[in-house]
């Protein structure tokens, strides 16, 4: 069995200038939500790749991130042959179309992976 290659990207909107004490407690929990979600992933049954962090202002409406950091992610997955990218961040569905029609290749969001894993599980306990 082929497991899928992913990549695991996590957008930080919040702004922690000049505070220790919250970067402190924020890497924390952005290092948390990474081995979540890998461990999430591999239930799901792919293998992580690669894990992009980037902080931004603001979402881009079209696709969720800014265009330079989506140019970055197209390299990673065709250098990389990724099969698949999950966003720890919740996308809409229309900047989950525009982001698999930029990057060819298939997205998900972290609610979309928990809904697979919940599915595989649903179809594999019926027979």
């Amino acid at each position: 069995m082929i497991r899928e290659k992913v990549l695991l990207v996590f957008i930080n909107f919040e702004n922690f200038r000049n505070n220790t004490t919250k970067k402190q407690r924020h890497l924390k929990t952005v290092n948390e939500n990474i081995e979540e979600l890998k461990n999430l992933t591999i239930s799901a049954g792919a293998d992580v790749e690669e894990i992009l962090c980037h902080k931004q202002n603001k979402p881009n409406p079209k696709y969720f991130i800014s265009t330079g950091k989506l140019e970055e992610i197209k390299n990673i997955v065709d250098n990389k042959e990724i099969e698949l990218v999950i966003f720890n961040n919740e996308i809409t569905p229309t900047q989950q179309r525009n982001l698999q029609l930029k990057l060819d290749t298939k997205v998900l969001d972290r609610t979309a992976l928990i809904l697979d894993i919940f599915a595989q599980r649903a179809h594999s306990r019926e027979g």
